[in-house]
């Protein structure tokens, strides 16, 4: 499957509009896919249609299916080419 937008969501009051604008500030989101599992989601350019939204440093929940989370942070957002993200399994601790 492929990303959707809409399933990520900025964790309390963070302001989208501005975030872009403020050097080393960091997000949190949640995102929320029940098909894609943990490879596809970590694969490079899974969040390319977010670059404007992400910046190196912001933190994603991924559920894959409501029950197992990961903790994926965004790497690289590049003008152009692949966004980049690692992950943490969280599941495991």
């Amino acid at each position: 499957m492929a990303f959707v937008l809409n399933q990520l969501n900025a964790v309390g009051g963070q302001s989208r509009a501005n975030k872009k604008n403020a050097a080393g500030v960091m997000s949190v989101w949640t995102y929320f896919h029940a098909s894609d599992n943990l490879a596809a989601v970590k694969a490079a350019g899974y969040f390319n249609s977010a670059r404007s939204l992400l910046t190196p440093g912001d933190v994603i929940i991924f559920s894959a299916n409501g029950a197992a989370c990961d903790i994926i942070t965004i790497a690289l957002v590049p003008a152009t080419g692949n966004v980049t993200s690692q992950s943490t399994d969280i599941n495991s601790a």
